[in-house]
């Protein structure tokens, strides 16, 4: 358990592969504690995302299977504690997650669609509110000119 302790103060310090080295010494002491399964799936996670990263700087075909292996490694661990937990709701948020298709190109012209249109009636709405708040200062000034 104290290596999983110190993972996640690694993890929080960015420090993903030296938090996935203690999460596996972790499982290693205890195979049933969730939590370092949790861990060191967030760990994999980051740094499938930093080799992702890098690939979108250039690198090569390797980094890019490195970073595939990771993610499989990722859904593995998750998958393990749904197995040890089945009700765990937060591997099953992350697998659900991880495991979700990507977005059509309708589906993202779509939700595109509807971004457009929230935004225009959130500037209706603005329009609306200002005429209100100028009709208000002019109706005020109107009533202090009277007063005087």
């Amino acid at each position: 358990m104290a290596f999983a302790n110190r993972a996640q103060a690694l993890l929080s310090q960015g420090k993903a592969a030296e938090a996935a080295e203690d999460c596996g010494r972790s499982i290693e002491a205890d195979p049933r504690y969730v939590k370092a399964y949790l861990r060191r799936a967030a760990a994999l996670l980051q740094l499938h995302e930093a080799e992702g990263a890098e690939e979108g700087a250039g690198s090569d075909r390797h980094a890019e299977d490195g970073a595939g292996a990771l993610r499989e490694r990722a859904l593995a661990d998750l998958r393990k504690v749904l197995v040890l937990e089945p009700h765990n709701k937060q591997a099953k948020a992350d697998l659900e997650r991880l495991t979700r298709p990507p977005p059509t190109t309708e589906e993202l012209a779509a939700a595109a669609a509807r971004a457009r249109v929230e935004q225009a009636r959130a500037e209706k709405e603005a329009r609306r509110l200002a005429r209100g708040a100028r009709k208000l200062q002019v109706r005020e000034a109107g009533e202090a000119d009277i007063a005087v």
